[in-house]
């Protein structure tokens, strides 16, 4: 059986992950400039909520440190305020918080064993 949560934690690695790929040696100015950018570092941000709510609360209570509801609040505030998105704060949250995130996430992969993707994939297909 698929262990979700492992599926989800490194899912939503992957999606920070894209996040500082999107602005790598961008500035505010540049991505604000780039609607394909920010609608893809909205996108990724969309699916951290959506992946955060697939994780249960007792393993949330086990890693406290990461930012789960921050998540979930960018996410609703995207999803319900489409055509009126701070992008400067998406930018910064962006740029500050989620290489922090990625941190956090790859500390829970490396202490639960939970190695990368694609094996989690392939048990999935495997089922």
């Amino acid at each position: 059986m698929v262990n979700r949560v492992r599926f989800s934690i490194l899912h939503m690695r992957d999606e920070a992950a894209l996040i500082t790929e999107f602005l790598a040696d961008k500035s505010r100015e540049e991505f604000k400039k780039d609607i394909a950018k920010e609608k893809a570092v909205a996108m990724c941000f969309t699916v951290l909520g959506e992946l955060e709510h697939t994780i249960d609360d007792d393993f949330k209570k086990k890693y406290p440190d990461v930012p789960w509801a921050m998540m979930r609040r960018v996410r609703n505030l995207i999803a319900h305020s489409y055509f009126s998105i701070d992008f400067d704060r998406l930018w910064e949250i962006a740029r500050y918080d989620v290489p922090i995130l990625i941190s956090l996430l790859n500390d829970i992969i490396e202490k639960e064993n939970y190695g990368t993707i694609e094996e989690a994939i392939s048990e999935y297909e495997d089922e």
